[in-house]
């Protein structure tokens, strides 16, 4: 069977609505024999235990707890790192050290706030199997690094139905 062991990484754990409907996306969508490690911050034990309920999963507290373990997968999800405009040698070199842990390296569903210095960024993508992201701004921007991102939409996750069955939205939402 293998290693079935998968870390996720998002802005889990802060009480975010967004990031928690995609967590909760995340836990219908991952196959249950899949065991989740989750990049949880500290202090936010309440809320991990919350979720806990739902899925179990093991919390990992730290970019360094997560080398101790072996992955399938490692799934960027949902927020945290990207909204930044900056991504210094050092974010590069821990997100990087964190994908050496895996065997597949995924970018789902995120939004990415353009940096105006992006070589340590560029080259923290190259490292990606599969790319997506929630915007076309954050597709143009990523495209030179990744030529094959896809702009799947906002909320990804939890696009449960065949975009030919889903409701038509109001006020102006695009479907996806």
């Amino acid at each position: 069977m293998g290693n079935r062991n998968i870390l996720l990484t998002g802005f889990f754990g802060h009480k975010n609505l967004g990031d928690d409907l995609l967590l909760m996306q995340a836990f219908e969508k991952i196959p249950p024999e899949y065991r989740l490690f989750i990049l949880w911050p500290r202090g936010a034990e309440d809320e991990a235990e919350a979720f806990r309920k739902i899925r179990p999963f093991t919390p990992v507290y730290g970019w360094k707890r997560a080398l101790f373990h072996r992955y399938a997968m490692f799934i960027y999800a949902g927020g945290g790192l990207f909204p930044s405009r900056t991504f210094p040698w050092q974010a590069c070199k821990n997100h990087i050290l964190m994908g050496l842990t895996c065997r597949r390296k995924v970018l789902n569903g995120v939004g990415v706030v353009p940096k105006p210095e992006r070589r340590w960024f560029d080259l923290f993508l190259r490292t990606f199997d599969y790319c997506s992201v929630r915007d076309e701004l954050s597709r143009q921007f990523l495209l030179p690094a990744f030529p094959s991102t896809i702009n799947c939409g906002d909320l990804y996750w939890g696009a449960t139905l065949a975009p030919a069955a889903r409701p038509k939205l109001g006020g102006g939402v695009k479907n996806y």
